[in-house]
């Protein structure tokens, strides 16, 4: 890197973000690194989004640039634009760092000056900022000093964005995030990270808890329905990446792709959504057979789901 403490810009993409922008910014404002510049890209919001954030605009501490709708792919793309940083870390609207996040990425990878892609561990908080008990991202023990791209993929969850320190050069080499318009079935972070991998970018991760992914809850039909956006856009950019790889590789990755499809089918079934639970639980099966045998457990999970619906609408007793 040019220089000991070198720029870091943290690009913040929003979209009717009013409940959390507010606390995901002061969790950037708190970072212990003192080389950071702060982006928040408003996706054509139509709440009082900015309003949550204006004496941060006002006084200078933040940049605030406004765009027609058009995904969270070309929000950040916006960001990355509109900042000079030689590190770039993003930070989804409704998560929260630590505040030693930047610091300890940074010097990470000053120290290591092999590592493109550092990403981080954390915990999972509800809508209230309330831990979630022994919600852990990954387990630690799966990772090498320097695990290749697949053994990242095949061991935990994807690096979530608000995980990930990259350099800007990498950006620069892999083209910008997909810009995910209507029909273009493609997860943008993961597609990012496919295509980073594939120009030899090397990825690692470290064993700190260093963000707060917030999980809550929206209107139930809104939720059923990204269940189904966002698997079968990760399942568009796995496809895409195993094209051309070895047998043993894509062996390891269609596993990890039936497990991220039935997490779908698991979540589709607690939301009360039988046709796209048994649909995904199929997909996840065509990838690895083993699934066909947790269809039982899938149903049990639906019936659960209609019991206590049922439940909660039955009259009280007098």
């Amino acid at each position: 890197m040019s220089s000991a403490m070198p720029l870091a810009s943290v690009i913040i993409p929003t979209y009717n973000g009013e409940a959390f922008i507010r606390e995901a910014v002061e969790s950037a404002l708190a970072q212990t690194y003192p080389n950071t510049e702060i982006i928040v890209v408003d996706d054509g919001s139509t709440d009082g989004t900015k309003k949550q954030i204006e004496d941060f605009i006002g006084d200078g501490r933040i940049k605030y640039v406004f765009q027609e709708n058009a995904g969270p792919g070309v929000a950040r793309n916006t960001g990355i634009k509109n900042t000079s940083g030689e590190l770039i870390a993003l930070l989804d609207h409704d998560d929260l760092w630590m505040p030693e996040k930047i610091e300890k990425q940074a010097r990470f990878m000053q120290e290591n000056p092999w590592a493109d892609v550092v990403f981080c561990d954390g915990y999972g908080i509800d809508a209230k900022g309330g831990m979630r008990k022994g919600e852990r991202e990954r387990d630690p023990k799966k990772h090498s000093a320097r695990p290749d791209f697949i053994d990242l993929v095949c061991n935990g969850p994807s690096p979530l964005p608000t995980a990930v320190m990259f350099k800007r050069q990498a950006i620069e080499l892999s083209g910008n995030f997909a810009a995910n318009k209507p029909g273009d079935w493609i997860a943008d972070d993961w597609d990012m990270w496919f295509r980073m991998a594939a120009k030899g970018l090397k990825f690692t991760y470290m064993d700190d808890m260093l963000f707060k992914k917030r999980g809550h809850s929206a209107n139930l039909t809104i939720l059923i329905a990204e269940t189904g956006v966002s698997a079968r856009r990760t399942s568009s950019a796995f496809k895409l990446f195993m094209e051309g790889l070895p047998g043993k590789d894509m062996a390891r990755i269609k596993k990890r792709l039936a497990s991220n499809v039935f997490s779908a089918a698991r979540k589709s079934m607690s939301l009360g959504n039988f046709r796209d639970g048994v649909a995904f639980c199929a997909r996840a099966a065509g990838f690895h057979k083993k699934y066909y045998l947790k269809l039982p457990g899938l149903i049990v999970r639906y019936l659960r789901f209609t019991l206590k619906r049922k439940l909660s609408k039955a009259p009280a007793n007098q």
